[in-house]
């Protein structure tokens, strides 16, 4: 049975993703987050979903800690067949109001950490002759909005990674796609755009995630799906 490693994947979308991923039947999963706050209670919920949980403070910027993650997870699980890289921050400012520590957060945990994972599972999925990774980017990836400008910038640059690593392992059996969802009820959502009402809920989000792994859209790889 292959296993799945979703990072940020204690709230939000990315717990959502995990439970539709168990509901599909892949109940291999190895979550992270960066803070310890939400993890207990999301083993919890996952193993009620007849999950079998492994939960990681880690943080995806770190390439040594996310060896560890990968490798813990190896040693229980497996080859990790999914990589969802749903890790993301962002603030709400203009580019001039944005500072420098900040821009660092916002590129290097958004799209480095993509980078990261992404390093260090692949080479055994190309090996295996098959995989699944999945970039969770934005609709801020596919045009820019006014005071996202650095958050933007790292969505592109996702976008962009997936259209590029896809079409480098075409043949190998490893798929590789990004979802881009609109405004959906999560946690930085709502911090960003208080007095805005999101479209969409986090499980949307996660049913074309568990369509993609069941190959059950006609996508190209390479392709960012859309959740609007």
């Amino acid at each position: 049975m292959q296993a799945a490693l979703v990072t940020g994947g204690s709230r939000g979308i990315g717990l959502a993703i995990a439970l539709e991923l168990a509901r599909r039947g892949i109940t291999r999963l190895a979550i992270t987050a960066r803070t310890d706050e939400k993890l207990p209670q999301t083993k919890k919920v996952l193993g009620a979903a007849g999950a079998e949980v492994l939960v990681f403070r880690a943080d995806v910027r770190d390439y040594e800690v996310m060896a560890a993650v990968v490798a813990e997870t190896t040693r229980a699980f497996g080859s990790i067949g999914i990589l969802v890289n749903n890790a993301g921050v962002a603030q709400r400012k203009t580019f001039l109001q944005t500072g420098r520590t900040e821009w660092d957060e916002i590129i290097d945990v958004n799209l480095k950490g993509v980078l990261v994972c992404t390093a260090l599972v692949l080479p055994r999925m190309v090996a295996n002759g098959k995989g699944l990774i999945i970039n969770i980017a934005s609709g801020a990836g596919k045009a820019g909005f006014p005071e996202l400008s650095v958050y933007c910038a790292s969505k592109f640059g996702v976008v962009g990674f997936t259209e590029s690593l896809a079409r480098e392992v075409s043949g190998s059996g490893v798929r590789v796609y990004a979802v881009c969802p609109g405004s959906t009820d999560t946690r930085m959502y709502r911090s960003l755009y208080p007095e805005r009402e999101p479209g969409k809920k986090p499980e949307d989000v996660a049913r074309v995630v568990g369509r993609l792994v069941a190959g059950e859209l006609q996508v190209s790889p390479g392709r960012c799906v859309e959740v609007y």
